[in-house]
């Protein structure tokens, strides 16, 4: 590639060897090819990076590829963010498969919305995701139809709670380079750390279609999880267990608002600032004190029963 490339894949790998080619397949099968992959393997000890280097041969100067010490997940693609130079990126995980036309598809309708916003606005664009097994045999058809997830509604206080951005299925432009790097601690996750600041200082634009093969399997950095009636019942019959996660979802989500006010530019709106203010506060807050501000500012899942069991236990 003797020019810069349009799009910058990130993906960082850790002993996902089982998986791995047919992630990188179908990024080379992709119908648009002015692209860059960024691999930083976080301490492999299987064939990962082998792996990763046979395919430099098909590749050629497009795959770049980083052996380094372990640093997780969120450290390690904050190093790629810091490595990568193309006025798009995209973050890729080593054991989905993309739809041929996933970077086509994208890149177009996120140049649009910039006709529209404007290139200096911080924009991501996320799509649905296809749940597949291990085999890639169809789970569900849709991530949100499967999560109650109703893309349109995502805002900030939907958002500090559950991120339902997957950072496989998204693509960003420089300007939210720009405005969330580098990913600070206390961040949840790197694509929800990405998605809080396009929804504070940009936009949040979300397309219909499914991009991606999300595969679940038991070895997922993170997975669909999703939280089913029969799944709530057995839990409920183990509340301490329960009332333990629900009370660190709130600590690290409020933790994660902190850290994101902490990192806040001078443009950030009165009203955003006072509700991260007020979410970064909330574990201090009484029993009645938390509730009320929850529902003052509609904070909450998008699944019924783990509202239920939230408000329950926080």
């Amino acid at each position: 590639m003797n020019h810069a490339p349009i799009i910058d894949i990130l993906m960082s790998t850790y002993n996902g060897s089982r998986y791995l080619r047919d992630q990188l397949e179908s990024i080379h099968a992709q119908t648009f090819q002015d692209w860059r992959l960024l691999v930083r393997d976080d301490g492999s000890s299987d064939r990962t990076v082998e792996i990763v280097k046979e395919y430099q041969t098909l590749f050629g100067n497009k795959l770049v590829v980083f052996k380094e010490v372990n640093v997780g997940v969120i450290n390690s693609f904050s190093t790629l963010l810091s490595l990568s130079s193309a006025p798009y990126v995209m973050f890729c995980d080593q054991d989905d498969v993309w739809m041929t036309d996933k970077l086509e598809a994208m890149l177009l309708e996120i140049k649009n919305q910039e006709s529209v916003w404007g290139r200096e606005t911080p924009i991501l664009l996320f799509s649905d995701l296809i749940l597949v097994d291990n085999a890639l045999k169809p789970l569900a058809d849709s991530f949100w139809r499967s999560h109650g997830v109703n893309p349109e509604h995502i805002n900030l206080s939907r958002l500090l709670l559950q991120n339902i951005v997957t950072g496989c299925a998204s693509i960003f432009n420089r300007a939210l380079v720009d405005v969330s790097s580098p990913i600070q601690e206390g961040a949840v996750m790197h694509d929800w750390w990405l998605a809080l600041h396009a929804c504070i200082y940009g936009k949040l634009v979300p397309i219909s279609r499914a991009t991606v093969n999300y595969r679940q399997h038991g070895e997922n950095q993170v997975g669909a999880n999703t939280l089913e009636i029969s799944r709530l019942f057995k839990i409920i019959a183990k509340p301490l267990q329960l009332r333990q996660r629900i009370r660190r979802i709130l600590i690290d989500t409020s933790v994660q608002a902190k850290a994101v006010l902490k990192a806040a530019h001078n443009n950030i709106r009165l009203e955003h600032r006072d509700l991260l203010q007020g979410y970064a506060d909330i574990a201090k807050m009484s029993f009645f004190k938390k509730r009320i501000f929850l529902l003052k500012y509609n904070i909450r899942f998008s699944s019924f029963y783990r509202n239920c069991a939230f408000f329950l236990f926080i």
